[in-house]
């Protein structure tokens, strides 16, 4: 095969171009034979614009099962089976390079150009992905209003417990997290042990609010369209724009399921069966209390608590949001985005 060189690309190619040459890898397995593409070798310090992903070559197709030459470290020989669509504006040029060999020959260049086409890829997905999204912000912001009130009011009858008891919280759910969460609640021989529920609520870093706050903004940045982009402006600012935006929603949308799961797991923990079983547990001499009993009255949880020299007793409000009505399946079901962001 012959050197060949086509220093006729003054722009970008086109997406139609790109497109015709993958078809014609698909078809051939020679990403090399392309109309116009080169495979002379470009300068050390030659800037690259990435046009494609990494890129198997079928090589079933090719003849004798000949690897592709690589115009960076071997343009006369078989080397790769793998590589990139790449465009060299000083030279004009396009070539299908080895991205291995891109990664040596190229250096920092290749790095950039890297970065960059991640930056592109991501600013065309997310504004092919926001009209979607925007399709189901109502039912979205629907199902974070819920979440998010209830979020809330956890956290806050989780920093009341805080206040009314420093280290009560942090102390039990050390002690259960440390001998696996199971209490039993006689010394009775084979006494079964039980998990206590919503263990959730009174770990070290219990933040649900966060991550409802997280998803009401996301939603509510739906009702705004990303700004205009197209490829050629690179990381522009609106580039930046689009890719903070972007991520924000899709970590906040793909999280629903979960963060609706910790939230309804956390509030178990108040459920009189559940604190009933604190007290039998501490009753029956097994647990590191002098003495515990938690009951709740409505909209109050009175606590009395001994341990090492510590004593609190008091009653404290429990938000009125705490038991708020969460999404149903039908609603979840209806911001399940997983086609969209998959």
């Amino acid at each position: 095969m012959e050197l060949q060189a086509f220093p006729i690309f003054d722009a970008r190619p086109t997406l139609a171009y790109i497109e015709s040459w993958r078809r014609h890898i698909a078809d051939t397995g020679s990403p090399e034979t392309f109309v116009n593409v080169s495979n002379t070798k470009p300068p050390k310090n030659a800037m690259v614009i990435l046009l494609s992903e990494v890129v198997k070559v079928p090589m079933s197709l090719r003849l004798g099962g000949d690897r592709v030459p690589c115009p960076l470290c071997s343009p006369m020989s078989p080397k790769f089976g793998k590589g990139r669509m790449a465009w060299f504006p000083d030279e004009r040029m396009v070539r299908f390079i080895g991205h291995s060999c891109a990664k040596r020959y190229l250096g920092d260049n290749y790095s950039a150009a890297e970065r960059l086409y991640k930056i592109e890829e991501a600013c065309a997905r997310y504004l092919r992905l926001w009209p979607q999204l925007q399709n189901h912000r109502v039912n979205l912001r629907n199902v974070a209003k819920k979440l998010n009130a209830v979020a809330r009011a956890e956290r806050f009858t989780r920093a009341t417990l805080d206040r009314q008891a420093p280290r009560f919280a942090t102390f039990l759910f050390r002690d259960r997290v440390n001998k696996s969460d199971g209490i039993a609640t006689s010394k009775a021989r084979g006494a079964k042990t039980t998990i206590i529920k919503g263990m959730d609520f009174i770990s070290e870093d219990f933040h649900p609010n966060r991550q409802a706050e997280k998803l009401m903004k996301a939603c509510d940045d739906l009702w705004t369209n990303l700004p205009t982009w197209k490829r050629t402006d690179g990381e522009s600012d609106a580039a930046k724009e689009i890719v903070r935006r972007g991520n924000r929603a899709e970590r906040a949308f793909r999280e629903i399921a979960e963060l609706d799961q910790y939230v309804r797991e956390a509030r178990k923990f108040l459920l009189p069966d559940n604190l009933r079983l604190l007290e039998q547990w501490c009753d029956a001499g097994l647990s590191p209390f002098g003495a515990l009993k938690m009951r709740r009255d409505d909209n109050y949880l009175h606590v009395t608590a001994e341990w090492h020299e510590v004593g609190y007793s008091f009653s404290m409000p429990i938000h009125s949001d705490f038991d708020g009505p969460l999404p149903n399946n039908e609603e979840l079901a209806s911001v399940n985005l997983r086609e969209i962001l998959n």
